[in-house]
């Protein structure tokens, strides 16, 4: 268990960095899109005021969601003999999944980033990112590519 929380926490973090810059630069980029002009100092500070203030929501939607998604990918893979890819599969149909039940719940994505198709992939591959890096810390028992 205490292996499967030391990959889980890192993979929790990158998913959430990835996914918070991800959310940063679309809304940047929106805002770039009607005219605003944002320097580079701005961009930097603007992503780094989200990272501080999405990391209680956002951050503990994300650990919630990869905790179990995680363990069910494990057991998957030893059920069903799949390779590794099955934990970024995992990642990135959470993070898909959290999209999906946080919108009818409140009829928008708070995670404003997350508002277009690609927002919302980018999202979803920040999920498959935490995959990558749960397998390379756990390096799950058995073979499989």
């Amino acid at each position: 268990m205490k292996e499967y929380l030391s990959a889980w926490l890192p993979a929790v973090l990158v998913t959430f960095v990835a996914g918070s810059i991800a959310h940063s630069q679309f809304v940047i980029a929106d805002l770039e899109q009607i005219g605003i002009s944002i320097s580079i100092t701005s961009r930097f500070y603007t992503t780094i005021e989200d990272l501080i203030g999405l990391l209680p929501g956002y951050g503990t939607v994300i650990a919630i969601g990869l905790l179990p998604a995680f363990g069910f990918a494990g057991w998957v893979r030893r059920k069903l003999q799949t390779g590794l890819w099955i934990f970024p599969l995992a990642g990135f149909v959470t993070m898909l999944t959290i999209f999906a039940a946080m919108y009818p719940l409140m009829e928008i994505s708070l995670i404003a980033g997350a508002r277009s198709t690609t927002g919302l992939v980018c999202q979803c591959l920040a999920g498959a990112l935490g995959g990558v890096v749960f397998v390379a810390i756990k390096k799950p028992e058995g073979g499989g590519t």
